[in-house]
């Protein structure tokens, strides 16, 4: 049977991206209804997760299913089919001009795009070969007019035997990330390190509430957003 990419597929089902606006009153957020994006090329029957915008909220990386040009989905040899990065413009209120990164591959997944604070790197997660375990996180340098430097994996002091997935830099340049590979609470846990500041450094498991004996991933700081599908409140 066809089956989406083993690991970086298999923490969610397949999805579609919404967006809320977020107004600020009396000094407190509020948020209105979730729609789907603004866009006619984005959404598509399968699956498209994990965004990261610039910060001129201009441009926009995303994961989503490897389709074809008739929007059907691309498997592999073994009947697989892999996860892609893509990036979109916003024209007026829409986003448009779809274009397919060039490091994605049709014979593994690559996704989670997150970018560096000032945006002249891309953080993304990829099972290709020569990695360190089941999925590892890499960079490329962004070149502009759609070029990008050749991947290079963060190394041994993030990835190991296992999955590495989902993540995040907040504005001080902390790097967080979930794995399952590290002494842990339960299947992927979140952690966090400043390997973007110090090579040396080693990652620290950000602990309870946010860690638990599930799966805890897709950390976001802004105010505190995380996801885990265990029975307690997230």
């Amino acid at each position: 049977d066809a089956q989406e990419s083993r690991g970086l597929g298999d923490v969610y089902k397949r999805q579609d991206l919404y967006e809320v606006s977020v107004n600020e009153k009396d000094g407190r957020k509020e948020y209105g209804q979730a729609a789907l994006i603004k866009a006619t090329k984005v959404n598509t029957d399968f699956h498209e997760a994990t965004v990261a915008i610039t910060n001129d909220g201009k441009t926009m990386y995303f994961t989503r299913d490897n389709v074809n040009k008739k929007n059907k989905l691309n498997y592999d040899n073994k009947g697989t089919t892999n996860l892609k990065i893509y990036k979109a413009t916003l024209v007026g209120d829409n986003w448009d001009n779809i274009i397919e990164l060039p490091f994605n591959n049709d014979h593994y997944s690559t996704g989670h795009p997150t970018l560096s604070v000032d945006n002249k790197k891309l953080y993304f997660v990829s099972d290709r070969e020569g990695g360190f375990g089941q999925t590892d996180i890499y960079v490329v340098d962004i070149l502009g007019n759609n070029t990008y430097s050749e991947p290079v994996n963060l190394g041994s002091k993030i990835n190991t035997e296992g999955r590495e997935m989902f993540p995040f830099i907040a504005k001080d340049s902390t790097f967080y990330f979930s794995s399952d590979g590290y002494l842990n609470l339960g299947l992927l846990d979140i952690y966090s390190s400043d390997i973007l500041k110090d090579e040396t450094a080693e990652p620290v498991n950000i602990g309870a509430p946010y860690n638990s004996g599930y799966d805890d991933f897709a950390f976001f700081m802004d105010c505190l957003l995380y996801t885990s599908p265990s029975p307690r409140d997230s």
